[in-house]
């Protein structure tokens, strides 16, 4: 344990003097090189995929799952619980750091870290404001908006507009999907990501979501979730665990080996 935690009071959170390593080879050129603290707990050993073939015909689409809008193939999670320093009965964790590495599709084509954010939050606000309600929370603004004004009708003098507007966005806050209308741009590693932020005021769980093209189809994330227990925002664990998803995603890297088989060839027609 770390003297900042006994000083903020808190046991837990990532160690960056435990690491591990881990590599991945997503479709045949793309290896992922992975350095990052241990989690905390530490995770049972358990057998791992290590080949992603996901450009491959049909490969993608068997062996995705789903949560909500996103389709994804897993690669790696991991976490980091943070405690009370002085455990009482019946209390439970502070709150949590998850990190989930996954590869993602786009619905467009993109090119370069830019396009690949626009259409990343397109394709957000598009589904979760779609006319059509259905599954996965698919249209889950509209069916919020539609709850409302089913409800205001029920009234002999129905929500003005302000009122109206106030229980919608209320709402959308609660259990629906704000616009996320910005993102930033960054360099880890020679590679480009960009960044976003999914947030509801009222809940207890933030995501900052890193992204990076893995080419003109799929992109790859990593996903950083907080998640509040018996504490909040304010507290000297969450702003240790904010501080640490830069140091991590220092530790992310994609080596593409066709680049690294020209440079083998480069120095032995030197020697």
């Amino acid at each position: 344990m770390s003297i900042n935690n006994i000083l903020n009071r808190y046991r837990g959170g990532p160690d960056f003097k435990k690491k591990f390593q881990e590599s991945f080879y997503l479709d045949r050129n793309i290896k992922l090189n992975l350095t990052l603290p241990q989690s905390n707990p530490r995770k049972p050993v358990s057998a791992k995929t290590v080949n992603y073939p996901f450009t491959e015909p049909g490969w993608f689409e068997m062996h995705c799952s789903r949560i909500a809008h996103s389709q994804y193939i897993p690669i790696l999670e991991v976490y980091w619980y943070y405690m009370p320093f002085i455990p009482l009965p019946f209390d439970g964790e502070l709150g949590s750091l998850r990190l989930n590495i996954e590869i993602s599709k786009l619905s467009t084509p993109s090119l370069t870290s830019y396009d690949l954010g626009r259409t990343i939050l397109k394709e957000y606000d598009d589904y979760y404001n779609s006319d059509i309600v259905g599954d996965y929370n698919l249209g889950r603004n509209t069916e919020i908006i539609n709850d409302v004004a089913a409800h205001s009708a029920l009234f002999d003098i129905p929500f003005s507009e302000e009122k109206k507007k106030a229980h919608i966005n209320a709402g959308i806050n609660d259990t629906g999907y704000p616009k996320i209308t910005d993102f930033e741009e960054y360099i880890f590693n020679e590679a480009e990501w960009i960044k976003y932020t999914e947030n509801r005021e009222n809940n207890t769980r933030k995501k900052y979501v890193f992204a990076t093209l893995l080419d003109e189809h799929y992109y790859m994330t990593a996903n950083f979730t907080f998640t509040i227990n018996m504490s909040h925002s304010g507290k000297s664990w969450y702003k240790n665990a904010d501080a640490n998803i830069i140091p991590m995603m220092e530790g992310i890297s994609l080596t593409h080996l066709e680049e690294v088989k020209d440079n083998l060839l480069v120095n032995k027609s030197i020697l």
